[in-house]
């Protein structure tokens, strides 16, 4: 019965007039796009409200930052919808420990197991399988081989005696560039990139030139080491020359009369 606004009482004469056939499923893609439309314009319209501060909110929040009260509650929702849904799916997703291992070992699927033989009936099968000849056995000769000597396993030579141990690197490098032998004691701050040289009272004894020309090869061996600064002593603890602060070279202070 196709719907009228006439009352029911009311008689037609003759049939209505036809009406142009629409595809339900046009009117669906246009109504869900009025329908997008719609929710655009809520959108930009609750946007702008907020921007304003129209939009209600909490007494207690600042009135200056009413736009942030809506888009930080939304961001705060979303992160604990999230955090639910990720745990939650942690919960049910079964772990290793789910994983039930049974410790009974049993025959694989489609495999009998195998049967019982007792004692009894394997000592029977035996006797029948086996032939007895009625001719008795004579034992073979035992051949007496000679009894060859066993090789003496070799000891192990006995180690040397712990040599001792090698001469420090830096002293054999310094020692390439002492040809006097008058090194006695070396002490190194490798963090200060110092090298003090404890020296021997001959020292003092050569000239002036050839106590720079020694303290220079000595500087330069020191800087080939990594050491910045070299310093020269007496077995006193006097110094006798250091390194220039100041361009480069060595300087040699006053004579001290070593012992």
């Amino acid at each position: 019965m196709i719907p009228t606004d006439l009352p029911p009482d009311t008689r037609l004469e003759g049939a209505p007039l036809p009406v142009p056939y629409e595809n339900p499923w046009g009117l669906l893609a246009r109504d869900c796009l009025a329908v997008a439309a719609s929710l655009r314009l809520r959108a930009r319209e609750l946007w702008r409200r907020n921007r304003q501060g129209d939009l209600r909110r909490p007494s207690f929040w600042p009135k200056d930052l009413a736009p942030l009260f809506w888009p930080l509650a939304l961001a705060l929702a979303l992160g604990l919808l999230t955090f639910l849904v990720v745990g939650g799916a942690k919960l049910i997703a079964p772990g290793p420990s789910g994983v039930g291992i049974s410790t009974d070992v049993g025959a694989p699927d489609g495999v009998a197991p195998a049967a019982e033989v007792s004692p009894a009936t394997l000592e029977s099968a035996t006797l029948e399988s086996t032939t007895l000849d009625p001719e008795p056995l004579e034992p073979a000769p035992l051949a007496v081989a000679a009894a060859e000597p066993t090789p003496l396993q070799r000891l192990p030579e006995e180690s040397p005696a712990a040599e001792s141990p090698g001469p420090d690197p830096l002293e054999a490098a310094m020692a390439q560039v002492d040809p006097g032998h008058w090194i006695r004691a070396i002490a190194a701050d490798p963090e200060r990139g110092t090298l003090q040289l404890v020296l021997a009272a001959p020292f003092t004894a050569l000239s002036e030139a050839q106590q720079l020309q020694q303290a220079e090869s000595w500087q330069t061996q020191a800087q080939a080491l990594g050491f910045d600064r070299l310093e020269l002593t007496d077995r006193q603890g006097r110094p006798i020359g250091r390194q220039a602060r100041v361009g480069s070279g060595m300087i040699l202070l006053t004579p001290q009369h070593l012992s």
